[in-house]
């Protein structure tokens, strides 16, 4: 998600724009709801095209300018989705549609390259990749129209679209036979938002990756402390940096890989960890530049999950501090606060309320990142918690959502510590979290 309510509501004179977090579409207004409902109608009536205009619709939004239709005469539709840093192409007639996108220009086909892409294709449940004449490496959806139903037309569209946008740098950093198709497509950070970014990435691997000690707990014997060291920090470059390519993939596997149940050996996986971050703090400064950037987008990578599950995770996680907190280890304490964080923004679709609050940890956690991009939040004073201006953004940020000013119990916040403070307050947003 493009995240900026939070720093721009207003305070406009106050703080810069900084894009923080994924693209979520959680939040759907009602003319876009009835867009599908419209969608399915149209589809039981025969009535392929209107019903696929209408499923563009549901995914369009105005403010990104994300999805253009040219409807040049009554046999033949033509559109284009933005997806990150690709652009799909779509064409509508009587007999089919056909989506497709090109990711890059191959000069040198490796055999290397086009296994991969041959055993990608297997995976795949809509889309192929295809190398049309020019030399251009590209992905393809398509289907008959009466085979168009809404659900086949956003999720094929939305399968194609995301693949595309992850792969079209990572194959081109990893490849030299591929370049680059639509820079255009990619917008610039302003030099303030870019330096800093970039001097929190590798002064923050490198501080994580030389840690050997967590007070007194070593990782041969207390792995599990430092898979919250490592995972909370992935997160955060993550969320705090939004970056592409080489690193968001590594981010990606590195996560999924120690989540997996494929393997018990929590120490394997911690080491594993522990070498992504070791490889961050030597990643090639210019090759890092070129990962960080803005974009518009059409579809998110986070799922949506119920408010209960949500609640429940964070409740399991809280439960998992009580060892730390009664041996004062306190900076495992705080990375497991900034890992529950970092987890569910980097997973699940949540309204924007919610995205308020977690940035409001983070806030707290990760101050000095805050701080380094010019974002100095008015409860945040000498490095404490102004209690009522905190509380008052709180209110501010609840009573957008409907009845929940009715319900709002500040008092559950224990002010007596630092790290009570962050469980109580984990605890509160579970409360409203959706």
């Amino acid at each position: 998600m493009s995240f900026w309510k939070l720093f721009t509501k207003d305070r406009q004179d106050e703080l810069p724009k900084i894009q923080l977090g994924r693209f979520s579409e959680s939040y759907k207004q009602e003319s876009q709801n009835k867009a599908w409902d419209q969608s399915i109608a149209d589809f039981e009536q025969e009535q392929y095209e209107k019903s696929i205009l209408s499923v563009l619709e549901y995914m369009m939004n105005e403010e990104r300018n994300n999805i253009v239709i040219n409807q040049s005469n009554g046999n033949e539709i033509k559109a284009s989705l933005i997806q990150g840093s690709i652009k799909l192409t779509l064409e509508i007639n009587k007999e089919q549609f056909l989506s497709y996108t090109t990711l890059a220009h191959v000069t040198d086909p490796s055999v290397g390259m086009l296994r991969r892409l041959l055993e990608q294709n297997y995976a795949f449940q809509y889309g192929r990749y295809f190398i049309d004449e020019n030399g251009n490496l590209g992905l393809i959806f398509d289907c008959k129209l009466e085979e168009s139903n809404p659900y086949r037309i956003f999720y094929g569209l939305k399968e194609i679209a995301i693949h595309a946008d992850q792969l079209d740098d990572s194959l081109i950093a990893e490849f030299e036979g591929l370049r680059e198709l639509h820079p255009e497509l990619k917008f610039p950070l302003t030099d303030q938002e870019r330096n800093a970014k970039k001097s929190y990435f590798f002064s923050e691997s490198r501080r994580v990756a030389a840690v050997e000690s967590l007070g007194s707990l070593k990782m041969d014997r207390f792995p599990g402390a430092y898979s919250y060291l490592y995972l909370s920090t992935l997160y955060k470059f993550d969320f705090f940096l939004i970056p592409e390519g080489q690193i968001m993939k590594k981010i990606q596997i590195a996560q999924a890989e120690y989540h997996s149940e494929q393997t018990n050996d929590v120490g394997k996986k911690v080491k594993l960890l522990k070498q992504v971050i070791v490889d961050f703090s030597n990643f090639d400064e210019s090759a890092f530049e070129q990962e960080l950037y803005q974009v518009n987008s059409t579809f998110a990578l986070t799922k949506p999950n119920t408010k209960e599950n949500l609640q429940k995770f964070i409740q399991s996680e809280i439960q998992s501090m009580e060892w730390y907190v009664s041996n004062n280890h306190l900076e495992v304490c705080e990375c497991i606060c900034s890992y529950v964080g970092g987890y569910i923004l980097f997973h699940f679709s949540l309204k924007e309320y919610s995205i308020d609050l977690l940035t409001m940890l983070y806030q707290i956690t990760d101050s000095e990142f805050f701080n380094t991009v010019g974002i100095h939040t008015k409860w945040w004073k000498q490095n404490d918690i102004d209690k009522g201006i905190f509380e008052s953004e709180i209110k501010e940020i609840l009573s957008h959502v409907q009845q929940s000013e009715l319900n709002v119990n500040l008092k559950q916040l224990d002010w007596t510590n630092r790290i009570q403070f962050l469980r109580s307050f984990l605890h509160f947003i579970s409360l409203y979290l959706e």
